[in-house]
């Protein structure tokens, strides 16, 4: 965490806290991963739904830093629903 905090260029975005895998593997009864490693395709939108605000709040932070700041956040709406 020192390496990242000392380069201005790397951001750490934690998503560990992430609802998601509150009862994993499975979420609403219905099973999230694909092997014992990766998440199957409902497993990465359950993921996304409940990590992307995170990730859009990064962005934003990072874009308004660079000058390119838009006025609407960065959402996961358009994903499609579970």
């Amino acid at each position: 965490m020192n390496f990242i905090k000392s380069h201005d260029n790397f951001h750490y975005l934690d998503l560990s806290d992430s609802k998601a895998f509150d009862n994993a593997p499975y979420y609403n009864d219905t099973l999230m991963y694909y092997d014992v490693d990766h998440l199957n395709i409902y497993g990465s939108k359950v993921y996304a739904k409940f990590s992307g605000d995170k990730l859009g709040r990064l962005i934003e932070e990072l874009l308004h830093k660079r000058g390119g700041y838009s006025d609407s956040l960065v959402t996961v709406d358009s994903i499609s629903p579970l």
